[in-house]
């Protein structure tokens, strides 16, 4: 690794204990050098790396290798409030502009954890867990919540909200009571479930490829 510089791609045939690099084309699943460090022996160094996931300390070269694990799900690399997607049926996970339909990122660990760890994360929906073979301290996880197109997302029982718009460009904002036409009556995890909101006005909407992150609202004026 005396010779190795930024742009060069190995493969770790080793452990994450005892890694073991072997150049390689360059391509989905292997490590990419994005950084060297001469003359020292501080990984501190990497942190500023672009995309950088790890590291390698050679002591007998004085010299440090900033590494980034290539994963064709670009989503590996996503940061909080950054926005992802990727289908339910191991589809990739790209970045993607923040609009409805979306996930935003809450947060993000690197290294083996269980789905469990989001459970803590506020507005936490849906976690995606990215593995890295025999270096399981570069896999990561996501921590989601959908972007839902406006504030009836996550609206609750009682909660006052702003109606404008009709149509189907009618668009709801959380307000404070003392601002608001409309009160939220109900809510539902059914799609397009009118009976429930008995008789009240009715708000739905569903990811098509998330049914189960779909919601009904009902509403009645203020």
């Amino acid at each position: 690794m005396e010779t190795a510089r930024a742009g060069d791609c190995f493969d770790n045939t080793g452990t994450e204990q005892q890694t073991k690099l072997k150049p390689v084309d360059c391509g989905d699943g292997v490590f990419k050098v994005v950084k060297v460090l001469a003359g020292t022996t501080d990984k501190s160094g990497c942190d500023s790396a672009v995309n950088g996931t790890g590291s390698i300390t050679y002591p007998q070269y004085n010299r440090v290798l900033c590494l980034s694990y290539q994963n064709r799900n670009t989503a590996y690399y996503a940061k909080p409030g950054q926005c992802v997607y990727g289908g339910p049926a191991n589809s990739p996970w790209s970045l993607q502009t923040c609009r409805p339909g979306t996930f935003t990122v809450l947060s993000r660990t690197q290294g083996e954890s269980a789905g469990s760890w989001c459970n803590s994360t506020e507005g936490y929906q849906l976690s995606e867990y990215f593995t890295v073979p025999r270096w399981p301290g570069q896999s990561m996880r996501l921590c989601l919540s959908m972007n839902y197109p406006d504030a009836m997302g996550r609206a609750v029982v009682n909660q006052c909200m702003s109606k404008s718009g009709s149509g189907s460009q009618v668009t709801f904002t959380a307000v404070s009571c003392g601002q608001a036409n409309v009160v939220v009556t109900g809510r539902t995890p059914t799609y397009h479930d009118i009976a429930f909101c008995r008789g009240d006005g009715a708000t739905w909407w569903q990811p098509p490829e998330y049914p189960n992150l779909g919601y009904t609202v009902c509403y009645r004026a203020r």
